[in-house]
């Protein structure tokens, strides 16, 4: 199956028209088939007995939500705005920023967020 360029912008947009009217956002979002070595990934370090509760604030206090339907060993979640995506890490969790939302509020929302799930971390730490 092949087309043009221009269909598949096409189908894009029309798409695109269709989220907004059922109040939903289409966002592009990363792949990470092709290795991005200027992109940095902020770390968050949690100890591995706090990192279920921590992945759960990131979900009911931040926004997040998980990228697949169901439960797995490669967990990941994605922000509901698509500013920022979280990873497991061997030492806690890694943060990305969205790179295909180029608008700078979106990168500062992003900042503000992670900020806010290193504070819950830290909080999380404190209590135990």
């Amino acid at each position: 199956l092949m087309c043009q360029g221009q269909q598949v912008e096409e189908i894009v947009k029309h798409c695109t028209r269709r989220a907004r009217q059922a109040g939903l956002l289409l966002l592009q979002i990363p792949t990470d088939r092709r290795p991005r070595p200027f992109t940095p990934r902020a770390l968050i370090v949690v100890p591995e007995s706090l990192r279920k509760r921590a992945a759960e604030a990131l979900c009911e206090e931040i926004g997040f939500v998980n990228e697949y339907a169901r439960e797995g060993p490669e967990r990941r979640w994605m922000h509901e705005l698509g500013v920022a995506f979280v990873r497991p890490n061997v030492r806690g969790f890694s943060w990305l920023a969205n790179r295909l939302l180029p608008s700078q509020a979106a990168r500062a929302h992003s900042e503000k967020l992670l900020a806010r799930f290193r504070t819950v971390c830290k909080a999380l730490e404190f209590a135990e």
